[in-house]
């Protein structure tokens, strides 16, 4: 989602001077159709989400991870509409002050965009608040997958609105604001005659960092603030033991399938998070067809790349754990080339999704090696690969194409290496502060005893904790007691209606009567 949308040289007398213009097209309805289609999509991926995780959880906490991942649109809307799209900075906006090179803030009490309270309540406005709104759900979702089965919703929500609301708005201004120190090379400041230009103060402004639509701004935002959240809680109980071996949970057979149909639900959704970004102001134009076309086909070749080596690799005995790491493998070649997939030749695509999967094997392997708790193997393919990916970007970003012309190419192209700095500067700003900021506000959590459940709890099964009908598979394990929760009691059949055996006929079963009392009541979170 580059606010870099298309480069003008314009000539006055004998000074030519290089400006940065933002979207326009003849039929801008045609483009607001264009850019909802793509919201929708976007959308979907969070369907995706929900059904990925799924697949990586344990039976007894499915039914909370997808009721995460509902929330999390919840809070993030609240975040994102009260405060986020602030700081964000919409740029061009009378009511909002974006000559910050760090921030969007509000003009005046009572003339903010805050709320949407100044904001014109015209199509394509209120549609890039949408899409920034999605945006921003993305990669909060990360962290939900990450601390999956051990973390209270509660917790999670006020992390959700912090993120979502602050902390990721000011990377997505630094990225994708023109103001942003990172996307003007800090080297230039709006034209207050024409909002909609960027003129030179002296150096040259199209030096700063590229990402199209994420691997920094989402997906490393989202991987780091996941990476810090699952160190500040610890892993799951029994995942390590003392000798270091990684222990895996006990898996009902659906997992797969889920896993599966979840990435398949992210890959369509990708076409639309790829292509619809509406700061881009490519949507429909003569112009943007063609980098439209571009950006479809790298958002086939880098993942099916990536997918292609992990299963390569599987079939060389004890190199790879099994074949479902191919899922894992096409998500970290999506996000690797959501960055670039505008600006690269389909070739380098292909050798981008090639390079990422190593990437993200051995990002996996550091983790565990580290006891670093990663449930959905979120931090490995967001925070590292996208990190990869802003690079790869920064050697083979090709002059030749259409979209960045005007800017500083790749290394790979003979360029001075200026840009590849500027991806390297992006991935340690960015990385610093979405970890000190993730820091500040989980740490506190975590210490009061309002981020992670207890041990009971955990062993149980959110499920149990949470949902009315907690899963069967939970029963049948024996977790389930009656429960004590905020001064109200509430007693859970013990027996297991509907079971059938092997063979389909129907079967009664009845668990185990409790020890004590004691072991059937546990506090709530």
């Amino acid at each position: 989602m580059s606010t870099a949308a298309q480069y003008v040289t314009v000539i006055a007398g004998n000074t030519t001077t290089t400006v940065m213009s933002l979207s326009t097209t003849s039929d801008q309805n045609l483009e607001n159709l264009f850019v909802l289609m793509s919201a929708a999509l976007v959308f979907l991926m969070h369907v995706g989400f929900a059904v990925f995780e799924c697949g990586n959880v344990q039976a007894k906490n499915r039914q909370t991870i997808v009721f995460k991942n509902i929330i999390n649109l919840l809070a993030t809307a609240f975040a994102w509409w009260s405060l986020g799209y602030m700081v964000f900075g919409p740029y061009g906006l009378d009511s909002s002050t974006d000559d910050s090179w760090f921030m969007g803030t509000e003009r005046a009490w009572g003339d903010t965009p805050a709320f949407l309270g100044s904001v014109p309540k015209t199509g394509e406005l209120l549609l890039t608040w949408f899409y920034g709104f999605l945006m921003a759900a993305t990669a909060a979702t990360i962290v939900s997958g990450a601390v999956a089965e051990r973390v209270c919703v509660s917790g999670f929500v006020f992390f959700v609105i912090c993120f979502t609301g602050f902390i990721w708005p000011v990377v997505a201004y630094w990225v994708w604001n023109p103001h942003g120190w990172l996307c003007n090379g800090a080297s230039g400041d709006a034209n207050p005659n024409d909002p909609g230009m960027m003129v030179t103060q002296g150096i040259e402004t199209l030096t700063g960092v590229l990402d199209w639509s994420g691997s920094s701004v989402v997906f490393m935002t989202g991987g780091c603030a996941a990476l810090v959240a699952a160190v500040v809680v610890g892993p799951r109980v029994g995942r390590f033991d003392e000798e270091g071996f990684v222990n895996k949970p006990t898996m009902d057979s659906s997992s797969l399938p889920f896993f599966g149909f979840g990435t398949l639900l992210l890959w369509v959704g990708w076409f639309g998070f790829n292509v619809g970004s509406p700061w881009a102001g490519h949507g429909l134009t003569s112009a943007g067809g063609a980098v439209t076309g571009l950006v479809v086909v790298n958002t086939v070749l880098a993942p099916i790349a990536a997918g292609l080596v992990y299963y390569l690799l599987s079939l060389v005995p004890g190199m790879v754990p099994d074949v479902t790491g191919v899922y894992n493998c096409i998500v970290a070649g999506l996000v690797a080339v959501s960055c670039s997939c505008d600006c690269i030749q389909p070739y380098a695509a292909f050798v981008l999704g090639i390079t990422v999967a190593p990437v993200f094997i051995g990002s996996s392997w550091l983790l565990k090696k580290l006891r670093v708790d990663d449930v959905c193997e979120g931090i490995s393919m967001f925070y590292f690969c996208g990190m990869w990916g802003m690079l790869f970007l920064g050697l083979f970003c090709d002059p030749d194409l259409e979209s960045r012309s005007a800017h500083k190419h790749g290394w790979w192209y003979g360029d001075d290496g200026t840009l590849f700095g500027w991806q390297i500067a992006a991935v340690l700003s960015i990385t610093l502060w979405v970890a000190v900021m993730s820091l500040v506000v989980l740490f506190p959590l975590n210490w009061f005893g309002l981020l992670r459940v207890s041990e009971e709890q955990e062993e149980a099964g959110l499920d149990c904790m949470y949902m009315k009908y907690p899963s069967v598979e939970a029963d049948v394990l024996g977790q389930v007691f009656d429960e004590t929760c905020c001064g109200a009691t509430k007693v859970i059949d013990t027996t297991v209606t509907g079971a059938v055996d092997a063979m389909g006929n129907p079967i009664s079963t009845t668990l185990g009567a409790m020890q004590t009392a004691e072991d059937t009541t546990r506090a709530c979170c």
